[in-house]
């Protein structure tokens, strides 16, 4: 009696549901890591942002009024909007300024954020 070897259309159809399983989870962990890579390229340009405007403020050697200020800076291609809360401290000679970072895309949802200082110069 010969008996044909080989797999079965029940078995094939098993294994290439558990092919197809495994190629979708391999496919979720990517887009997942793309993702995430992506996310994280954002989140470190919007602190670049943030210490450019600090420096900025630094850089202009000028007493800044208490206030907030905002607007928008495009870096490596994505637009970003910051906002500036200067305000007063307990020392006179100093200033706060608070920076936020948002991606244009949502401006309410705020990415990077920093804390800075200006001080008043005074003559020698």
């Amino acid at each position: 009696m010969n008996h044909a070897r080989g797999f079965t259309l029940v078995e094939i159809a098993i294994a290439l549901a558990l092919l197809a399983i495994a190629l979708a989870a391999v496919s979720r962990a990517t887009q997942s890591g793309l993702d995430n890579s992506r996310a994280l390229r954002e989140r470190t340009l919007a602190q670049w942002v943030a210490e450019n405007r600090i420096a900025l403020r630094l850089g202009a050697q000028a007493w800044i009024s208490p206030g907030v200020y905002a607007g928008s800076e495009v870096l490596a291609g994505i637009e970003f909007h910051w906002r500036e809360q200067v305000s007063e401290t307990p020392n006179l000679a100093l200033r706060r300024i608070d920076v936020s970072v948002a991606p244009a895309s949502d401006n309410t949802h705020e990415i990077a954020s920093m804390v800075g200082f200006i001080a008043l110069e005074r003559d020698r």
